[in-house]
């Protein structure tokens, strides 16, 4: 499978929007009724992590993806028939490893907590922004006319385009959450809610403090997370690594950090 095969599985996979190039590619691998039923494995697999099973290591995704690019001297020469036997293999060790992890007690924002981790919080970045309307506040134009546990959501522009295009509500490990996306062209990051503090994040996370608000950033992969606590609730913001990790800042902090809404 060639990398650009790869890399449309995985978007599909993650519910991504797949590039203009790359949609005849996505066309052939959902024709295919093996690898449509492989796609489906996975993507239950992802739902679940992202409803509340801890994500898995990175090193399990860097893995399979060594799997699936091994150099042909490596490979026994097959035809596509067997191509896409190796494929539904692959899409079958990549569930049961999943579902591996997702058993392990103790494993970070899983099991011993009654909140999620960052990291499965940050998951939502991946889903569909679902294009409900988002429109500012009629008296405070800087915010959105949208809030959840008291929190009022930045409406952030800026001259790079950057602008909210949804909202969506979502119940991440038992706990309900709300998160507003912003994007400019194919990019895009995601603002969420969690009613509760204490969420747990890597112990390498930076901290830092910027316009009075204290930060933990990490990366997960290929994404930037930035989460700070404010008014009994987290906010968790995701973005792609490591490009947006100044602009989630900016974002945490437009017009001096969160705004509540009045009791």
């Amino acid at each position: 499978m060639s990398d650009r095969q790869l890399e449309t599985l995985l978007a599909l996979t993650e519910r991504r929007a797949v590039p203009g190039q790359e949609r005849a590619i996505a066309r052939e691998l959902r024709s295919d009724p093996a690898l449509a039923r492989s796609l489906d494995r996975q993507r239950r697999v992802l739902d679940a992590l992202q409803a509340g099973g801890p994500a898995p290591p990175e090193s399990l995704g860097i893995r399979l993806r060594d799997i699936a690019c091994l150099p042909p001297a490596r490979r026994r020469p097959s035809p596509l028939t067997t191509t896409r036997r190796s494929l539904s293999l692959v899409a079958a060790a990549t569930v049961a490893a999943a579902l591996a992890v997702i058993s392990i007690a103790g494993w970070p924002g899983g099991g011993g907590t009654s909140l999620p981790s960052a990291m499965q919080v940050s998951a939502v970045w991946v889903l569909p922004d679902g294009r409900a309307a988002v429109a500012a506040a009629p008296e405070t134009p800087a915010q959105l006319d949208v809030s959840y546990h008291g929190i009022v959501f930045p409406n952030f522009h800026d001259r790079e385009g950057w602008h909210p295009v949804g909202v969506r509500r979502d119940r991440i490990g038992g706990v309900t959450t709300v998160t507003v996306f912003y994007a400019t062209g194919d990019r895009r990051a995601s603002y969420t809610v969690v009613p509760g503090t204490g969420l747990a994040v890597p112990s390498g996370a930076s901290r830092l403090r910027v316009a009075g608000l204290s930060l933990r950033e990490f990366r997960s992969g290929d994404r930037w997370i930035v989460t700070f606590e404010h008014a009994g609730a987290t906010c968790v913001l995701t973005a792609a690594a490591p490009r947006e990790r100044a602009w989630l800042v900016r974002l945490a902090t437009w017009h001096g950090g969160p705004t509540t809404t009045p009791a």
